[in-house]
This record gives C-alpha cells, sequence and structure tokens, in this order.
C-alpha cells in the first residue's frame, strides 16, 4: 500500500517530490532536537527556558519587519533577473534594521527588561539585532531557493541550524547552565544555517553572472509595494499575537509561568513546525506559479488542506489524550505543568498547523486587505483571553477559551481561503 502510494503520488508528483525532499531534511535536522529534549530540560530550568522564550519572541516579531516583507515577492517575478533584485533589496533593509535596533537597545534594554520583569534578559537584548540580521537572512536565501527549487539546500540549512544549535545548547548547558547558554546556541545554528544558505545562493548566482542594478531595486520595490504596505503590518499582527502571549505571560504571571509555556510551544512547534514549513514553501511556490499560469488552485488548496489535516491528528490526539503523563515522564516531573498546557491548547494548535502554510492565499491573490483584518480579528481573540486569564489569576483558563473561541475561528478562516481560492480562479477566467 505505501509502495503504491509513493509510485502514484511522489514519482508523478513534483509537488509531492518536494515536500519530501524538505521533509526527510527537516526529519533528520528534528533527530537531534527531540532526542537532546529530555537532557536539556534537566540541565536548564523552566526560568531559563522562560528567559530563551522571550528573547527568541523579541527576536522574531523584530525580524519579520527588517525586510519590509519583500521576500514573500521573490518567487512572483516571472524573470530571475527582478526576483534577485528583490533578494537584494531584503538584504539592504535587514542591515540597515538591524543596525538601528542595535542603536536602540543601548536606550531601551532596560526600560524593556522592567516592564516584562525578567531583569536577567537585559544583557542580552545586545544579541537581539544579531538574532534579527539572520533570522531574515535566513528567510531571504530560502525564498530564493524555493524560487529555483533548491529545496536540498533549503533541507541542508536546516540539519546545519538544528543540529549545531543543540550541539552548542548541550555543551553550554554543561560547562555553565543558564539562560545565556540556549541563546548563544540559537544564534550560532543560525549563523551557521546563514553562512552555508549564502555560500549555496552566491556561487550559483556569480556563475550566472547575475547583476545588480539600482534602477532594478527601485523598480521592484515599486511593483510590490504592498507587502511592506499592508502584509508588514499583518506578519506584525502574527507575530506579535504569536509572541505577545511570551510577552504578557512575563510580565503577569513571571519566569516560570512563561518557561513552562514555552517548553509547549517547543515541544508542539518544533517538530511540526519544520514539517508545515516544508509544506507551505512548496505550497506557495507551486500555487504562485500555477495562478500565474492561469491555472485552477482550488484543488490544491483543498488536498493541501486535508493531508496537513491528516499528518499532524495522531500528534495532537495523543497530547490531547496524554500531555501532563508525557511531559512528566521524558523531560522530568517539574515540567508536568508544560503538558497540562499541551492537553488545553491542542485543539487549537492541531488548526492552527493546518492554516499557517495556506494563509498564504491572499498574498497571491492580491487580498492582503482582507487578509489583514482576518488576521486582526484572530490577534485580537488571542490576546484577549490571555488578559481574561490574567484577570482571573488562572492562566489554564485564558488558554481554555482559546482553544474553543479560536479553534472554531480558525474553521471560519478556512472556509473563506477555500471560498477566495474558487474566487481567484473565476476572476482569473473572466480576466
Amino acid at each position: 500500500m505505501l509502495k503504491a502510494f509513493y509510485e502514484n503520488r511522489l514519482k508523478k508528483s513534483r509537488f509531492y517530490r518536494n515536500v519530501m525532499t524538505l521533509m526527510s531534511g527537516t526529519a533528520l535536522a528534528q533527530v537531534l532536537p527531540v532526542a537532546a529534549l529530555p537532557v536539556l530540560s534537566r540541565l536548564y530550568t523552566p526560568e531559563h527556558f522562560g528567559t530563551y522564550g522571550l528573547f527568541l519572541s523579541i527576536s522574531t516579531s523584530l525580524a519579520v519587519l527588517a525586510t519590509g516583507r519583500y521576500e514573500l515577492a521573490i518567487p512572483l517575478p516571472r524573470k530571475n533577473e527582478d526576483a534577485f533584485h528583490l533578494v537584494v533589496l531584503s538584504a539592504l533593509l535587514t542591515a540597515g534594521f538591524s543596525l538601528l535596533i542595535l542603536i536602540l537597545t543601548f536606550f531601551a534594554r532596560g526600560p524593556v527588561s522592567g516592564v516584562l520583569k525578567n531583569p536577567e534578559i537585559s544583557g542580552w537584548l545586545f544579541g537581539v539585532s544579531i538574532s534579527v540580521l539572520l533570522l531574515a537572512g535566513f528567510q531571504i536565501l530560502n525564498y530564493w531557493a524555493n524560487r529555483n527549487n533548491r529545496y536540498r539546500d533549503m533541507a541542508a540549512g536546516r540539519v546545519i541550524q538544528t543540529g549545531l544549535m543543540v550541539v552548542t545548547a548541550l555543551g553550554l548547558g554543561f560547562l555553565h547552565p543558564g539562560a545565556g547558554g540556549l541563546i548563544v546556541a540559537g544564534i550560532a545554528g543560525q549563523l551557521a544555517a546563514v553562512l552555508f544558505m549564502a555560500s549555496r545562493t552566491f556561487t550559483r548566482e556569480q556563475r550566472a553572472g547575475m547583476t545588480v542594478r539600482g534602477a532594478g531595486l527601485r523598480e521592484q520595490a515599486r511593483r510590490y509595494e504592498k507587502f511592506p504596505r499592508i502584509n508588514s503590518m499583518h506578519a506584525l499582527m502574527d507575530m506579535l499575537q504569536l509572541n505577545g502571549i511570551i510577552f504578557l505571560i512575563s510580565a503577569f504571571f513571571g519566569q516560570k509561568v512563561l518557561g513552562f509555556y514555552s517548553m509547549t510551544m517547543r515541544v508542539l512547534r518544533t517538530p511540526l513546525s519544520f514539517v508545515g514549513t516544508s509544506i507551505a514553501q512548496v505550497f506557495y511556490q507551486r500555487m504562485s506559479s500555477d495562478y500565474s499560469a492561469g491555472k485552477e488552485i482550488e484543488s490544491l488548496v483543498r488536498k493541501t488542506t486535508v493531508r496537513l489535516a491528516i499528518l499532524a491528528f495522531p500528534v495532537f490526539f495523543t497530547l490531547f489524550l496524554a500531555g501532563p503523563q508525557l511531559f512528566s515522564a521524558v523531560l522530568g516531573p517539574e515540567w508536568r505543568e508544560a503538558g497540562v498546557y499541551a492537553k488545553i491548547l491542542a485543539p487549537w494548535l492541531y488548526l492552527n498547523f493546518i492554516y499557517s502554510p495556506v494563509s498564504q492565499l491572499p498574498l497571491v491573490l492580491n487580498r492582503q486587505g482582507a487578509g489583514f483584518f482576518v488576521g486582526l480579528g484572530y490577534n485580537i481573540l488571542i490576546l484577549a483571553f490571555v488578559f481574561i486569564g490574567y484577570r482571573t489569576g488562572d492562566i489554564r483558563m485564558g488558554f481554555t477559551l482559546i482553544s474553543i473561541f479560536v479553534t472554531f475561528y480558525l474553521i471560519g478562516t478556512l472556509v473563506w481561503l477555500f471560498w477566495i481560492s474558487r474566487q481567484g480562479r473565476i476572476a482569473e477566467r473572466n480576466g
């Protein structure tokens, strides 16, 4: 049966071959992190993971603004030269933005650590500018590789990133455990991945004689101006929702609760996020090219959604049934509370896993405005329920409300995405 599936699906479909290339690399990339978690959870305390989660949240929230979101446009132009101008434009914006963050850190690190009630993070805020530069750079290089179907390079980059991160975290944890070990390990993994992807990209582009012109940069900046003007705000809202929870937990509940929540997200999101990202990147490239060619995309959206749902169901259903017991047995009894959070949040994270790859559809269909307001409602709901948890003095209450109401909101959003995928085809045919 599996052999028949392989022959009928994987061999005949470039989409599935590309997904499997990325997934095979990302599966290898997850061997070390998953194997190392029981050790890391005993080397580092919930407070350490809380501080690291806070650092990572600040970095990722800022990284979405660094490129002006022009990296999302890289797969769209017909000419490779135009796309490469978008690569350079994104890189220049990232460098300038990272420098600005470094300057602001000198003045803002004290107030920021005070608001978040985490004095330990103050000294590490200087690393945020480096992390932003590397996170955004990795995204830029991945979208260029995605455009050119270099999925083996993308998979290898992830293996290098996670492998070095885990080895560094373990080494520093044995020598001198602390939040700094996790932060340095994360930056080391990001740096290695960017250097690898850059070496693979620019060697090939130099051989191809790719040149950059100032007029070309200005032309692409104007052509895709909606990405920084509309999508950057949408992306910032998404990151504030994702990381706003961490900021609120830090300010309202302290480092220990934040550490439990960070571990929950690390366990639930890390393995599946790489799988989801692999599918999302191939899906975005395929959807962009099909829509540009006037092909129907509704079936691609539906099939991708169904397969994501089937893929993730066993994982989230198991966590829903036995999250506390699993966390306690694998990570240690002090992490049982993180398992309780996993059990409560499993329905929401399951729907979010399904939704994330296909959420890129409004970008391709030029429906960024509508997508912005859909995302706004989603983000407001999540942050409001966390605040209710603070007002009631029970973070579990806030998580329960998220799991109930936001799950239904995502179901409605998926229905809307199916509808616009059909309307996009109608509009293309009528045009």
